[in-house]
């Protein structure tokens, strides 16, 4: 498990090939000023941070997709 700025370009190339899965926290805020925030994995953007729907927080499990 690594955060956004772990995960770098060296970091990315050394573990890929040994890594079956890989998912992404989504940390779902109901604060009124939240700043979202998202990644780009295999030119794909997942989000990392976004505003909650409801009156509560929680956080998400996503799979990022390879392909």
């Amino acid at each position: 498990m690594v955060s956004k700025t772990q995960w770098r370009v060296e970091v990315a190339e050394e573990m890929t090939p040994r890594v079956g899965k890989e998912y992404v926290f989504v940390f779902n805020s109901n604060k009124p000023d939240t700043q979202t925030d998202d990644i780009v994995l295999y030119g794909k953007s997942y989000p990392l941070v976004r505003k909650s729907a409801y009156d509560y927080e929680y956080t998400e499990v996503l799979e990022v997709n390879h392909g």
